[in-house]
């Protein structure tokens, strides 16, 4: 019989929506809470996670999982990347581009959603992830945004959902 491997993904707004803006401390606070959420689902025997590669919470969110996995020395600790359209980085600053590039090369998995863009590869991202995870991490972003969108999906399927505050 095949073990069930426990997924987790995550989700959280881009640096332009962040709810706290520029405050450093605030940002200091989220990593700090996301390394945490991210110790805990290992501790309950999580070991493949998926990043949406979008900058932002998703990247911060890749580079914990990859720094936990190269801590405990790999322990079956898996990162898939899903990715809405190979050119998602095109208009992004080149700081960002060179991490995620960085991210991506040490993905264990890459799955793209689409082979263009379009504005329904992000939600059909989302969905993918939130599919074939039983727990999402999130850093809530803006109340309409793509982050509450997969928060409400991923309630809709009765996933367990983590969510971080920043402000408590």
């Amino acid at each position: 019989m095949d073990e069930i491997v426990k997924t987790c993904c995550f989700t959280g707004p881009r640096p332009k929506n962040y709810p706290w803006g520029r405050d450093k401390e605030c940002e200091a606070k989220i990593e700090e809470k996301l390394k945490i959420a991210v110790q805990e689902a290992v501790e309950r025997g999580y070991r493949q996670f998926i990043s949406g590669m979008a900058a932002g919470i998703d990247l911060l969110s890749a580079k914990i999982v990859l720094q936990l996995r190269e801590d405990m020395l790999k322990r079956g600790i898996v990162l898939e990347a899903a990715i809405p359209f190979p050119d998602q980085p095109r208009r992004w600053k080149e700081q960002t581009k060179r991490e995620y590039a960085s991210i991506l090369s040490r993905c264990d998995k890459v799955h793209y959603i689409s082979d263009t863009f379009s504005v329904a590869a992000y939600r059909k991202r989302d969905e993918y992830m939130v599919g074939r995870s039983s727990l999402l991490i999130a850093v809530p972003g803006k109340p309409n945004g793509g982050t509450a969108r997969t928060v409400a999906y991923a309630r809709r399927l009765n996933r367990e959902i983590v969510l971080l505050n920043v402000y408590r």
